[in-house]
């Protein structure tokens, strides 16, 4: 079911509003805001299908967690035993609850406070008992921690948690995935709020005042309905991903009490796939003859396989080549064949490509917009961000042929003029908009061939 989002004050976008269906297009040239938008729309999916709310409150115990855990003086004190003992219940709790309602969340929050309660009696005392100098000090830090954790969690209900949780997970989203040091960094004007709207689920502004959302439902993470959410560009941050995994950057959101959170220059969404290519589903193959297609003798001609240490290879004629010296364009189409045969992608993907055509043949252009649309076809949805005239003539071509198909697709022109549309024309017509980024996209060459006459 075809769906709106509307995004306002972003990179050099005053206001975008992209149709998203089964296979949506962002078209035009480069530097036009079709990457800001779809890494927004992509950040905030990831977001609400996230752990936010979990992760919000293992963030307001991991400073009392740290703290007793590397302390030298607690580690050496006989009655740190204890209280490391009851912190890890503490951990325990968090880790195994569901937070997949408010009621659940309640729940959790009144045995957190159970645990802190008990927490703060044995550390008050170990207090009593008259600890001295440093040590003493430690124990009062952590009833101190304990009260501010409590004061959270007890005054906030669960949608007030909802909300502060979701508002810091889409704040670090934004970061990572944009690799900025804060969320004004991709705002056009710093004094208006940057806005994301969201048909069926609700609003997200962020402004200088803070964080605020308006939600069209009571719980968005079932409103959601997709199992995975990827988000491929071209390959070349995967080529840096053995080295990647020789550093302690392993997860970006990871509290280390030793530094604050670090911008790492890749951005969170490789780190996304990474960990998606890693992972083991259960299953059949969700689409076998797409995967046959990619991986036959006159496109491939091999396959992409992920090892157990996590490097990617390209087998072929018997000889396994590392990613780092892979032809860039195999790399592209190779990376969908894996995502394939790692059973990552299945029917309730949504699946972001920036610039399919990126070092590709207009032939294997035209050939990964098949294997991409095929996809859609199936199930998948999928949002690509190009400047190709060959994807867009082929979309175009391949409509006529298939008239029922046009459905399926939402075409969005970029850059978006926010000029009015003419009353004669939809705001969803599939020929006028098609019309018009051809002739775009064309131009370039129209002026050369012109002046080469």
């Amino acid at each position: 079911m075809p769906f709106n989002v509307k995004i306002e004050n972003i990179g050099k976008l005053e206001d975008a509003e992209i149709c998203i269906d089964r296979f949506t297009v962002l078209a035009g040239p480069n530097n036009s805001g079709k990457s800001f938008v779809s890494k927004t729309i992509y950040s905030v999916f990831e977001a609400l299908d996230g752990n936010y709310v979990e992760r919000y409150i293992q963030q307001l115990i991991d400073p009392l967690f740290n703290r007793i855990n590397w302390s030298t003086d607690l580690k050496t004190d006989p009655q740190g035993e204890q209280v490391r003992s009851i912190v890890q219940d503490l951990e325990d709790c968090v880790a195994g609850s569901q937070y997949r309602n408010p009621q659940e969340i309640d729940k959790t929050t009144t045995a957190l406070v159970d645990h802190i309660d008990k927490l703060r009696d044995g550390v008050e005392q170990i207090v009593r008992t008259g600890p001295k100098g440093h040590l003493r000090r430690e124990y009062e830090s952590a009833v101190d921690s304990l009260e501010e954790i409590k004061v959270n969690l007890t005054n906030r209900d669960a949608h007030q948690i909802f909300e502060k949780s979701i508002s810091e997970e889409l704040q670090r989203r934004f970061i990572s995935n944009f690799q900025v040091p804060q969320v004004s960094k991709i705002k056009k004007e710093q004094d208006q709020p940057l806005v994301v709207k969201i048909d069926q689920i609700g609003s997200f502004e962020f402004s200088r005042e803070g964080f605020n959302s308006q939600l069209h439902v009571s719980w968005p993470r079932r409103s959601i309905g997709f199992s995975t959410i990827i988000y491929l560009e071209s390959p070349i941050n995967l080529k840096l991903m053995r080295a990647l995994e020789h550093r302690e950057f392993h997860d970006p959101f990871a509290f280390d009490p030793r530094r604050r959170m670090q911008l790492s220059g890749v951005p969170g969404y490789v780190f996304n796939l990474i960990d998606l290519l890693k992972t083991e589903f259960v299953g059949d193959i969700a689409f076998p003859e797409v995967y046959k297609k990619l991986t036959d003798t006159e496109i491939m001609g091999g396959q992409f396989t992920i090892t157990d240490d996590g490097s990617i290879h390209f087998q072929e004629n018997g000889k396994r080549h590392p990613l780092s010296i892979t032809g860039t364009g195999i790399a592209n189409i190779g990376m969908l064949s894996l995502l394939i045969e790692r059973k990552v992608l299945d029917k309730d993907s949504l699946l972001f490509v920036d610039e399919p055509e990126a070092h590709l043949h207009p032939a294997w252009q035209v050939f990964l917009a098949e294997s991409l649309f095929e996809l859609a076809r199936q199930g998948v949805h999928v949002v690509i961000a190009t400047y190709s005239l060959e994807i867009v003539k082929w979309l175009e071509v391949h409509v006529k042929k298939n008239p029922e198909d046009k459905e399926l697709v939402e075409i969005n022109q970029f850059p978006m003029l926010n000029q009015p549309i003419p009353d004669n024309v939809e705001p969803r017509d599939f020929e006028n908009n098609l019309n018009q980024i051809k002739e775009e996209l064309t131009r370039p060459f129209s002026k050369l061939y012109i002046a080469g006459l």
